[in-house]
């Protein structure tokens, strides 16, 4: 697999899959060091939703700056409104501080984004032939179904 592939998908390993480990869960030291590279990734280029999520995310974890953070993911929804992750993102900071109606109107918006990408993701994967073919099903289709059970999940908590 080229290099950029292995980037891809160790990021997305690491923070895309946004229920486990970024926001409730214990930090890890591996993803708040990358927190410098998120900063410098936003700065080179701005018009990236990916760069604002991850430094909003690197707000969260290295400095525990919801504020920030809700800057941050508002940014990457400005910058293109069908980016799934940013009302993910902000639907978790907004759970967790508790404000419901914010938190619910941001997972509505996204699970019909995150329906859409599953469907791109399956006709992506025919394109794929065995060892990456698996992968980009694990890493990428599972993810954003996982993505999509988690909103799901949140809306009825937040009900």
């Amino acid at each position: 697999m080229e290099k950029n592939v292995w980037i891809i998908v160790l990021t997305t390993i690491l923070l895309f899959y946004p229920f486990q480990g970024v926001i409730k869960a214990e930090v890890n030291e591996d993803i708040v060091s990358f927190g410098d590279s998120f900063k410098r990734l936003q700065e080179e280029d701005p018009k990236t939703p990916v760069a604002w999520e991850y430094l909003g995310v690197s707000y969260l974890l290295q400095e525990k700056d919801s504020d920030k953070a809700i800057e941050s993911f508002k940014k990457a929804v400005e910058i293109d409104k069908n980016y799934f992750m940013g009302y993910v993102r902000l639907g978790q900071v907004y759970k967790n501080l508790g404000m419901k109606d914010e938190a619910k109107k941001n997972f509505k918006k996204a699970l019909p984004l995150i329906d859409g990408e599953i469907r791109r993701a399956e006709a992506k994967l025919n394109t794929f032939k065995g060892k990456e073919r698996e992968v980009f099903k694990k890493v990428t289709l599972t993810v954003y179904e996982k993505t999509k059970k988690e909103c799901e999940k949140a809306l009825g908590e937040l009900e």
